[in-house]
């Protein structure tokens, strides 16, 4: 699912005055022996986060971007994420499919790389796995595994949902705060809104919005795009996660988690490194 996404969250996206196709010092691919489809040419560029932007090298240029994003164009791609997210796009993981170390959630990547005209997104993205592979020594196994989720299920007294079938409601400018914001998702401690999401999403991205201790997984057999219009008086002094959204969640949506063992495939992170190889 692609949002435009207004949050108090923005990052800089950095690009280079002649374009991916002439960075310098670009580092083409490696090891022509493997089989493995590879992109013509990568850059890859930490990015160090700040409270409230991302910054990059000095004499790097850039405007304002969201915060994470994968953008996929007919001969390049361009990845802002983090390792873990980068492994996730990557392998295209559900929450419950990845294990790694905490620290891959540190630090954010620019990722640019070029590739033959209209490859499709997933060889693009066997492309990914090459390049985290040959740049950061990514290697994986998989093996079964019983996870500790979060189970997202309704109420005793069922949900209060309501399905996004108008399309006025999708074209609707959000109420905030800070003033009107047109936008098809916002979040900020004290509200939420989305013009259509369906639950499976909405579950994936919950730990984005509270602090949880594992992933959740929508269980309501519900499968509709629903929208969501919520306010709450939040409790706690933060500036981001907001413990009070699952409170409301409850009252408001009639939905609540509950703690779960779920058997599930995992790609298991065997060894990566903390910094690229050069460019």
């Amino acid at each position: 699912m692609k949002w435009i996404v207004a949050s108090v969250l923005f990052a800089v996206w950095v690009s280079h005055p002649m374009g991916v196709s002439a960075i310098d010092a670009v580092a083409a691919q490696p090891d022509a022996g493997s089989t493995q489809p590879s992109f013509e040419a990568v850059s890859v560029h930490r990015v160090v986060a700040t409270s409230s932007t991302i910054t990059i090298a000095p004499g790097m240029t850039g405007t304002t971007l969201t915060k994470h994003g994968a953008n996929y164009l007919p001969d390049r791609v361009k990845f802002q994420m983090t390792l873990k997210e980068l492994i996730v796009e990557a392998y295209q993981l559900k929450p419950t499919e990845f294990s790694g170390p905490k620290w891959l959630d540190d630090d954010i990547f620019l990722v640019q790389a070029t590739m033959p005209l209209n490859t499709p997104k997933d060889m693009a993205r066997l492309m990914l796995q090459r390049a985290l592979a040959d740049r950061f020594g990514l290697t994986t196994h998989r093996e079964k595994r019983e996870i500790p989720i979060y189970a997202l299920i309704p109420g005793e007294n069922g949900t209060t949902l309501q399905v996004a079938d108008d399309a006025a409601h999708r074209q609707k400018t959000v109420a905030t705060r800070n003033g009107s914001v047109s936008a098809s998702m916002y979040f900020t401690p004290g509200q939420f809104y989305s013009v259509a999401e369906t639950l499976d999403d909405f579950a994936k991205t919950l730990p984005a919005y509270v602090d949880l201790d594992r992933p959740v997984v929508n269980m309501t057999g519900l499968t509709a795009e629903y929208k969501f219009d919520m306010h709450w008086d939040p409790q706690a002094d933060t500036q981001y996660k907001d413990p009070d959204f699952l409170t409301a969640i409850e009252k408001q949506l009639g939905l609540h988690l509950v703690k779960r063992q779920m058997p599930c495939d995992v790609l298991v992170v065997d060894h990566i490194e903390r910094a690229p190889s050069e460019n």
